[in-house]
């Protein structure tokens, strides 16, 4: 294959994926976005491989996240190519094993999760935005296996459709398999439990608390955004006094964001939910954004007893990453309310984006999802990752919806959730193995030069 037909291979992938997210989002596209790139770098040494990785990397990052200039301006190049080398990566090592036939396909795609969750989970910048899986919409899959399984399934039958005969035929077959259960998922269901959002972010908190009070009707429960009540330690507790005497009088619960003191240098970013009258519970924001230093990161990720059962309040990033509201569920939590932060100048597209992520968690776990972001998107999601309601992007609104306690776990909450880390694992060991391969290479090739010498 010549030079120029594998970059054109590259340059597809990429455009495909693209074409993947938000602001297209044709979701089904996930399924052969990465077919190019693999037929591109099938028969390649892994230095060359990964380059084509990288390439295929930048792109696609630098075109889907390209908002990141905007709040970093040149240095979000960096970020583009640490994102992309992670793919870069996945490559050379599949391309260092030369994988081959099914069981070669398995490997490749447990190494591409493993390098796929290594970069969202672990790395200091764990960003765990534009995947195969999160490209995906929610399917019958998502609570069995959740993102990092899905990115799975999507890379072991990419894979296959470079191969040959059977091998092919059964890559073509179970990605028809994933494209069925995509538009298949279970339909969307009604709630029966009134829950009201404010979607805000330049009010004071005078004008959150006037749409609070012009919209409350008999609402079970109200979320207002991360960080709502600023950012003076002083001010939040007397606005929390007033919301304490509003839930009081109106025997209703409310999630609201503001910081706590922590005793140190960072405060903590905390979810407080006030429950007629009283303080039910605090959760500390476990995932800061990285680069943003906004807060000391929280510990635990626990239900919180209310009068209507027990609930999760994950804030904003922490509903990015598998693991807070999975723990939040196994600990009991009902529902899930999240206040989120969104700000209008990080754009539409960074808000549509951010959104997706919501879906991917609510179908993993089986829990309804309340979100209220500061500019969007405000929006209700069920148990199956259906958006049932949402508001405009940008400006302030509120949403009154309907959602319901769910119990028991889906098989990810109980262990499905463990992929991740078996492909990390995986990853690891073939890293290992290609390092040895490599230096066994040069000392095999040293001595072939010595012994002719």
């Amino acid at each position: 294959m010549s030079i120029s037909v594998r970059v054109g291979l590259v340059v597809l992938s990429s455009v495909l994926g693209i074409l993947v997210f938000p602001p297209f989002g044709i979701w089904w596209l996930a399924l052969v976005a990465w077919v190019p790139l693999f037929v591109a770098v099938q028969g390649l040494s892994a230095r060359p491989a990964f380059y084509a990785g990288l390439g295929q990397g930048i792109l696609l990052y630098g075109v889907t996240l390209s908002w990141l200039w905007g709040l970093f301006g040149p240095s979000s190049i960096a970020l583009w190519i640490i994102v992309a080398a992670f793919v870069g990566l996945a490559c050379a090592l599949m391309a260092a094993l030369k994988l081959k036939g099914y069981w070669g396909a398995c490997l490749g795609a447990a190494i591409w999760v493993g390098c796929e969750f290594f970069r969202s989970e672990i790395y200091a910048l764990h960003f765990p935005w534009i995947t195969p899986g999160t490209g995906m919409t929610p399917s019958y899959f998502s609570p069995i296996f959740g993102v990092y399984g899905v990115s799975f399934l999507i890379i072991f039958g990419s894979i296959l459709l470079r191969e040959k005969g059977r091998d092919r035929n059964v890559g073509i077959c179970w990605l028809l398999i994933l494209l069925v259960a995509g538009f298949t998922n279970k339909s969307s269901v009604r709630g029966d439990l009134k829950v009201l959002a404010i979607q805000n972010e330049e009010g004071s908190f005078e004008d959150k608390f006037k749409q609070t009070t012009d919209s409350f009707d008999d609402h079970a429960a109200i979320v207002w955004p991360e960080l709502s009540l600023g950012r003076d330690l002083d001010e939040i507790e007397r606005s929390k006094k007033k919301l304490l005497e509003f839930t009081h009088e109106k025997k209703t619960l409310m999630v609201v964001g503001g910081y706590v003191d922590s005793g140190g240098e960072k405060n903590y970013n905390a979810a407080m939910t006030l429950d007629a009258g009283a303080e039910a519970g605090m959760h500390f924001k476990n995932k800061p954004v990285p680069l943003f230093n906004d807060s000391k990161k929280g510990t635990e990720a626990k239900s919180i007893e209310t009068s209507i059962g027990k609930i999760g309040t994950p804030i904003c990033f922490d509903c990015d990453h598998e693991g807070v509201i999975r723990r939040m569920v196994a600990d009991g939590a009902s529902l899930i309310l999240a206040p989120s932060l969104d700000a209008k100048s990080w754009s539409a597209r960074q808000h549509d984006q951010h959104s997706e992520l919501f879906r991917h968690r609510a179908a993993e776990n089986g829990r309804w999802i309340m979100v209220a972001a500061s500019s969007g998107k405000t929006q209700v999601i069920d148990p199956y990752g259906n958006r049932v309601a949402d508001i405009p992007l940008m400006e302030p609104g509120v949403l009154s919806g309907k959602v319901s306690l769910e119990s028991g776990r889906t098989i990810y909450n109980r262990f499905g959730w463990l992929t991740g880390w078996l492909c990390l694992a995986i990853a690891g060991i073939a890293l290992l193995l290609a390092i040895f391969r490599g230096v066994r290479g040069k000392f095999s090739a040293r001595s072939r030069k010595f012994n002719v010498g």
